[in-house]
This record gives structure tokens, C-alpha cells and sequence, in this order.
């Protein structure tokens, strides 16, 4: 089996971090404990950091390009 790299870590934790978050302040909006300003700011706090780990992940210069056109 292989092992998890960091950076797959940290994108799975952060992900999981994000979902759970945004779940619990649904929640807190919903039950009246914040409100709704609080929580779209809590939303625009923490996704860009989400778009940053993607791009970071996904546009890695130490992948090897595969050529286009082939079929493996």
C-alpha cells in the first residue's frame, strides 16, 4: 500500500477541516447564535485558503507533463 504524501495530508485536513467548519456555522446561523453577516464572513475568510491548497496541489512543477493525443 502506498503511503500518503503531506501534501495529500494537508489537502484531506484542511478539506475536512473546511467541510466541518462550514457545517458547525450553518448551524450556529441557523440556531441563531451568529448572524448571517458573521457567517459569510466566516464563509469568504477560509475559501480562498481552499482555492490556494487546490491551485498548490493541482499545479505542482514536480509532475511530469504527459503528452496529449495518447491513449494508455
Amino acid at each position: 500500500m502506498k503511503e500518503m504524501s503531506a501534501r495529500k495530508f494537508m489537502v484531506v485536513a484542511f478539506t475536512l477541516t473546511f467541510c466541518l467548519g462550514q457545517v458547525g456555522n450553518c448551524l450556529l446561523c441557523v440556531m441563531g447564535k451568529i448572524s448571517t453577516e458573521v457567517y459569510i464572513a466566516l464563509w469568504g475568510g477560509f475559501s480562498p485558503l481552499m482555492i490556494l491548497i487546490a491551485e498548490w496541489y493541482f499545479k505542482r512543477e514536480d509532475r511530469v507533463a504527459e503528452p496529449k493525443g495518447e491513449i494508455k
